[in-house]
């Protein structure tokens, strides 16, 4: 399951919202920054289903940086 919310590592910090994977580019997610749903930004996932790496390259026009996914405990 594609965790649907991420952090990115800028100060400050802000909340990434994934609206699901690219069909474009299935490596892919397509998201959304907290209070501006106009900049799609893309993040860079391999089509992995394990979400384990510290970190994902996170890219847009103009920008480029890092995030984590938020992940749900494991029971």
């Amino acid at each position: 399951m594609i965790p649907k919310i991420w952090i990115t590592d800028e100060v400050p910090a802000r909340a990434l919202f994934v609206k699901g994977r690219s069909g474009i580019d299935p490596d892919c997610l397509v998201a959304f920054a907290e209070g501006d749903a106009e900049h799609c930004l893309w993040i860079v996932d391999d089509c992995t289903k394990t979400y384990d790496k510290p970190d994902y390259h996170v890219c847009s026009k103009g920008a480029s940086f890092r995030a984590r996914p938020v992940l749900e405990p494991k029971s």
